[in-house]
């Protein structure tokens, strides 16, 4: 439970602004993850059922993206 509010304290830290992600964490950290994976899946399913393949590869480096964002982030949130 300390690791779920210290990663919801870092989120707001961090102050993570967007609309879209504020609704998402208003459900809490757990939920707001769910949230994000399913929207993911869906879209990746979407991009598989119309068979684009480039969609795809776009959907992949763009969470990449995200994750490579958010780490940057925290490491700039713990260090300075």
């Amino acid at each position: 439970m300390k690791t779920l509010c210290r990663k919801k304290s870092t989120a707001r830290k961090l102050g993570l602004g967007s609309t879209f992600i504020g609704q998402i964490l208003k459900s809490g950290p757990v939920t707001g993850l769910l949230i994000s994976k399913i929207l993911a899946a869906g879209l990746a399913a979407f991009a598989v059922f119309l068979n684009r393949k480039r969609l795809l590869v776009f959907l992949n480096i763009w969470f990449a993206a995200l994750v490579v964002w958010n780490a940057i982030e925290i490491v700039r949130q713990w260090a300075g």
